[in-house]
């Protein structure tokens, strides 16, 4: 079963110091536009989705705190430092 959502850090076309957004890939919008929610965290990057898909670890302002936030209910918790591209191990499919 696979995420219909994609996560990804960057700026908007607005005045916010850029964070992490979320991306509803079902519901896409006009050719050329795409509505992004967030910023979901603000001051975020290299966010990837857990394996179930009710986790983002993160890192926070481009530093080295890897930091998890609970898609849709939040907080944010700091979980380690020294931390630069975080991933989750994926099990392989049978």
């Amino acid at each position: 079963m696979g995420s219909e959502r994609l996560v990804l850090s960057g700026m908007t076309t607005g005045s916010s110091a850029g964070g992490i957004y979320t991306l509803d890939l079902t519901d896409l919008g006009e050719p050329g536009r795409v509505n992004v929610s967030g910023p979901i965290v603000s001051g975020g990057c290299c966010p990837v989705w857990s394996p179930d898909n009710q986790w983002i670890a993160w890192v926070k302002n481009r530093g080295d705190k890897l930091m998890l936030y609970r898609y849709n209910t939040g907080p944010s918790y700091e979980v380690a430092s020294g931390v630069l591209d975080p991933d989750w191990l994926r099990t392989k499919r049978q």
